[in-house]
């Protein structure tokens, strides 16, 4: 079995948890070891303008007549995402029963603190099973122990996903929507790997 890691970004409609609603979910299935993309997924979701910043949906690049011919409801997008991440399924899990069961190793930037929770909770409040593990990557994190006690002068003056595109001379046009921005993370993480080594299983 290929090992995969699915990479995921969300587009909201502002930053707090259980307030802000999700509108777009992007995810790039790929080869752990190689990096070379399997599959790609996209997704825009029905929401209530009325629940965002209008701030975020600025920064969001969103736009009207896109999520109008484009957008579907939440619990299609969620039907759609289970599918996609139970594709790409490789991370053994053993119920309570003690029967096995796969999830999606799943990897974002910021993820950890700000994806995992809304795509968890986006899951969890319609009684959903995510069929991808809890403990997801994350390549902010990754980026900060890269650098770490690096000489200020090779440092990034941030762990922002664009500004270590710049730093990493990652090319990334259209910031901000979340394929693009999933797209642009497996090349952090590419690039980072080849010092690291940490994505890869000892042979």
């Amino acid at each position: 079995m290929t090992d995969k890691t699915v990479f995921f970004d969300l587009e909201t409609g502002g930053v707090e948890l259980g307030k802000h609603p999700i509108i777009q979910i992007a995810a790039i299935a790929v080869d752990t070891l190689t990096f070379q993309e399997i599959e790609q997924f996209e997704v825009k979701i029905h929401f209530d303008v009325k629940e965002c910043s209008p701030e975020a949906l600025e920064v969001n690049s969103f736009e009207p007549e896109a999520w109008k011919t484009e957008a579907v409801e939440p619990a299609v997008a969620r039907a759609r995402f289970s599918q996609f991440l139970s594709r790409h399924a490789t991370v053994e899990l053993i119920s309570k029963r003690g029967r096995p069961y796969y999830v999606a190793r799943m990897a974002g930037h910021n993820a950890a603190s700000f994806d995992g929770p809304f795509i968890q909770k986006f899951f969890r409040d319609a009684d959903e099973f995510l069929p991808g593990y809890f403990r997801v990557l994350d390549t902010c994190q990754l980026a900060q122990w890269f650098f770490f006690g690096l000489g200020k002068n090779l440092q990034p003056k941030d762990m922002k996903l664009a500004t270590l595109c710049e730093h990493l001379g990652i090319c990334i046009d259209g910031a901000h929507d979340a394929l693009v921005d999933v797209r642009a993370n497996v090349q952090i993480a590419k690039e980072l790997q080849s010092s690291l080594n940490i994505f890869r299983r000892p042979s």
